[in-house]
């Protein structure tokens, strides 16, 4: 089977851009500075610091990378996750596949 220059040329550019996009990832720390700590609103923090991008890391005592293409759910386990029951340590980060 043989390629054309165009068709050498495109595969070589997406190989190149989806290495790049691999190599810029980030580590969120949960909470920025705060952490985890009660009395935050952790989806009001999540929308503050969206979009997460596929393979991102969050933690902060604990390195989730973000390596599925599916929102991921986080939750305070603290005092067995009782703090999570008014409703606001909890999260969910959809990653997103590329940065623009």
């Amino acid at each position: 089977m043989s390629f054309g220059n165009t068709t050498q040329g495109l595969i070589l550019f997406l190989l190149a851009t989806s290495l790049l996009a691999v190599g810029a990832t980030r580590t969120i720390v949960v909470g920025g500075s705060e952490n985890w700590k009660l009395g935050i609103d952790y989806s009001v923090w999540a929308n503050q610091n969206k979009p997460f991008y596929f393979n991102d890391t969050l933690g902060e005592g604990f390195a989730y990378v973000l390596n599925k293409w599916r929102p991921h759910y986080f939750v305070s386990g603290e005092d067995n996750g009782t703090q999570c029951y008014p409703g606001t340590m909890k999260f969910f980060a959809a990653p997103t596949p590329a940065r623009h």
